[in-house]
């Protein structure tokens, strides 16, 4: 399976992940925590995060639950 980086802000925390992990996964496999009252459902908007340097797949309407402001600057859930 294809690895790829990732660096969680502001802590400086990177490392390898499977290509298709959620932003979630991610940051458990990297002991990085993560608020997610929804249970990771993108339903609460706790788990906001911006994306850089990569495109990644998307679960949902991402840009009608975040408002098409935040999502035009690469936030995500």
């Amino acid at each position: 399976m294809q690895q790829i980086s990732v660096k969680f802000e502001p802590d400086n925390v990177r490392g390898n992940v499977t290509a298709g992990a959620t932003v979630a996964e991610a940051a458990s496999r990297l002991a990085v925590p993560i608020a997610q009252p929804c249970g990771g459902q993108g339903q609460c908007g706790k788990c906001q995060c911006v994306v850089r340097g990569a495109r990644v797949e998307e679960a949902g309407d991402q840009r009608g639950a975040l408002g098409g402001s935040l999502y035009d600057r690469g936030v995500r859930l």
